[in-house]
């Protein structure tokens, strides 16, 4: 019998053809990414011997002048040798930079203080060559110091330092300084850069009329001033470079930013307040208790727990324009704390506010008054509050009090005419203020794009009676005008909140101890036969109008749960009077 075996012709499955080709193409792609890579090498070698080349060629040029050409122009020493220039080679733009300065050698002193009076006993040439490729910037230098062929010469030079610091008062590097004066022949145009400790060192003629200037991308500017018929007495104004000896002058520029001024005619606030009579103000509780007007762990037989919780009812407005302050009365003895945090959503699923939007809910907040004005209504158009107590079971902290406030709508009023004024001056004798402007509101609302961080103070020129003034950073009441502190790099915002004239006006403004304002305070104005009250709104101001003139006879309250009680006694209301009262917890 024969036996017959059949050969089986086998094939590669669906799914060793993928791996084949899945492994083709991370090789292809190797490959393809390493000759990516040494193109780049080859690219940037090349790139950087075109350089090399080109700075060595500059270089010998340069040294090949007479001493007395090695400079340049508009600058000092003064020479035949351009700042600046661009130069094309093998297809790649080179930017080309030469400082030229005359260097005081140590081994006679230092620049001031000379022993033979001569500053400038040889030259110092640098030159810069920067170019980009593949998105990065590079650059090349090379310095030479060029000596005359005779001793050390007088030149007539001293030096200018200019120091440049940040808005904080700390050394500016990277700023871009510029000194100048047409009245020399020839002209002095200098550039340089600051160091890490904010300085730029110049070396030129001596001579009046110098201007200084410092600047920065993104950055205010500061400089000397001319004098002119609008400004005859300027401050700073031009400086004078007295031979073998230094000029320093000081700027201080910041990151600019914008601010925003808005203007209404009523403000309307409203709050959720939790006094803690009894369990009804809680949704929900963990080993606590409401004892007294209280909150506190819950405790047996004298032994608290060591951990409580409660959480308040959904707070969720029918209508709200912003999240506003959050104030809480309570205490923690030693040896306990308490924890405010935020959720949102519903009390069946709601979720921590997010760390990003509320910085520091995430562990919770123990402060007597919590900012929640940069909550997006959009986002979280509701809260609810959640208090976590705990303690060493031999004491227990308590919450007495907590107000949540927020803005339920407002009033626009249009077409305000302001003067905005800054603190800084650049002109003495009149004052010239380095920003003076007469703007309108228009639909209720002006921007001002990046300004320079500075004291502004915004008055009102219509006549209007200004009731209530709030804002992102720190306000100064004054008369009928408030000024705000604008800082570097932070925008601002100005709610201003006109009324139609009035006289014998009385604002008061409540603070805490620790420079918050306080919502919800009672202020009562009183005298014989007369008396007035309202509460202060979310930037804890009251506004009272039209007050009967009289001598000194007024009193005046200010009243808060948890808080001290202030009386102020025998106050003269004189036509628009304001003060600033501070309370202290209880």
């Amino acid at each position: 019998m024969f036996c017959i075996k059949a050969k089986a012709n086998r094939g590669l499955s669906l799914v060793g053809v993928l791996v084949t080709v899945a492994i083709t193409i991370m090789i292809v792609m190797a490959i393809f990414t390493a000759m990516q890579f040494s193109a780049r090498m080859i690219a940037d070698s090349s790139a950087r011997l075109s350089a090399m080349s080109l700075i060595n060629e500059r270089m010998e040029s340069f040294r090949s002048l007479s001493y007395d050409d090695v400079g340049t122009l508009s600058g000092f020493p003064t020479g035949v040798i351009p700042q600046s220039s661009t130069t094309t080679l093998n297809g790649i733009e080179f930017v080309e930079r030469v400082l030229v300065d005359y260097i005081n050698d140590p081994a006679d002193d230092v620049a001031g203080v000379d022993s033979n009076g001569i500053i400038t006993d040889y030259k110092q040439l640098k030159i810069e060559i920067s170019w980009s490729a593949h998105g990065r910037s590079n650059s090349i230098s090379y310095v030479s110091n060029i000596v005359p062929v005779s001793i050390e010469t007088d030149q007539d030079g001293g030096a200018v330092n200019v120091e440049v610091s940040d808005a904080d008062g700390s050394p500016l590097s990277g700023a871009t300084v510029r000194v100048v004066n047409n009245s020399l022949v020839p002209n002095i145009d200098i550039t340089r850069t600051t160091g890490p400790t904010g300085l730029a060192q110049f070396s030129v003629p001596a001579g009046s009329g110098y201007h200084a200037s410092a600047t920065m991308a993104n950055y205010s500017a500061d400089k000397t001033y001319e004098a002119t018929g609008g400004n005859p007495n300027p401050s700073p104004g031009s400086f004078t470079v007295v031979k073998a000896l230094i000029s320093t002058q000081g700027f201080q520029i910041g990151e600019l930013s914008d601010m925003e001024i808005s203007t209404f005619s009523s403000i309307t606030s409203a709050s959720s307040t939790v006094s803690f009579s009894d369990s009804s103000d809680l949704a929900s509780s963990t080993d606590v208790t409401i004892d007294t007007g209280a909150l506190r762990l819950k405790d047996t037989l004298g032994v608290y727990e060591s951990t409580g919780l409660a959480v308040m009812h959904q707070i969720e407005p029918a209508a709200i324009d912003e999240w506003g302050k959050v104030v809480v009365i309570g205490s923690a003895p030693a040896g306990s704390d308490y924890r405010v945090q935020f959720f949102t959503g519903t009390t069946s699923s709601y979720q921590l506010v997010d760390e990003t939007d509320l910085p520091g809910n995430a562990a919770g907040f123990n402060d007597d008054i919590i900012d929640l004005s940069h909550l997006d209504v959009s986002s979280y158009p509701d809260l609810t509050v959640e208090i976590i107590l705990t303690g060493d079971t031999t004491v227990t902290p308590t919450i007495d009090d907590l107000a949540v406030y927020y803005r339920v709508s407002d009033v626009v009023r249009s077409n305000v005419d302001i003067d905005v004024i800054s603190k800084k001056t650049i002109g003495d004798s009149p004052d010239i203020y380095k920003y003076d402007a007469s703007l309108n509101t228009g639909g209720g609302v002006v921007s001002l794009n990046s300004m320079e961080f500075d004291e502004y103070t915004v008055t009102n020129t219509d006549g209007l009676t200004l009731v209530h003034a709030c804002a992102n950073t720190s306000l100064s009441l004054n008369t009928n005008d408030v000024t705000i502190d604008h800082q570097a790099g932070i925008d601002s915002e100005l709610e201003l909140v006109y009324g139609f004239a009035s006289t014998h006006n009385l604002w008061v403004v409540v603070e805490d101890t620790l420079g918050e304002t306080l919502p919800g305070a009672i202020v009562t104005l009183e005298r014989t036969g007369y008396s007035d009250s309202t509460v202060t709104n979310l930037c804890g101001q009251a506004f009272i109008n039209n007050v009967p003139l009289n001598s000194d006879d007024y009193d005046i309250t200010v009243s808060r749960t948890g808080y001290d009680d202030q009386i102020i006694g025998s106050y003269e209301i004189d036509s628009d009077t304001k003060i600033k009262v501070i309370l202290t917890k209880s």
